[in-house]
């Protein structure tokens, strides 16, 4: 049986593998204390500048192969959600959320068992 911590790391270490700031050593970050929310930051950070690059690499690859509006389009798309990532402020959703669930939370239990019975009903077959 795995352990879920050693399970969470491995996870992780696949998201942030090859920053060397990132070494994950037990609950420290190069021999610092880290919070969880220190590492969602530095990762919605690094997920940003993946999603510049990869807006980048389709508008240069689009106008090699004369696709370039829908190229153009899909790195405007791809640059929007990168500012997105980038801006999000997760305390902020993570309190939103605590709102949403505190004022429905039969609504939301209704929609949890819903989408399990449907789940579960569709892996059967």
């Amino acid at each position: 049986m795995t352990n879920p911590d050693t399970k969470f790391r491995a996870n992780l270490q696949q998201v942030v593998p090859s920053d060397p700031e990132y070494v994950l050593n037990g609950n420290s970050l190069n021999g610092a204390a880290v919070s969880t929310q220190h590492l969602a930051d530095q990762t919605l950070v690094r997920a940003s500048r993946q999603l510049q690059g990869l807006a980048q690499t389709v508008r240069e690859r689009g106008d090699q192969v004369a696709l370039g509006g829908l190229a153009t389009t899909t790195a405007g798309v791809l640059e929007r959600g990168a500012t997105y990532v980038q801006n999000i402020n997760l305390a902020a959703v993570r309190n939103d959320l605590r709102a949403v669930i505190r004022r429905y939370p039969n609504v939301l239990l209704l929609i949890g068992l819903g989408l399990s019975f449907f789940l579960r009903r569709n892996k059967r077959r």
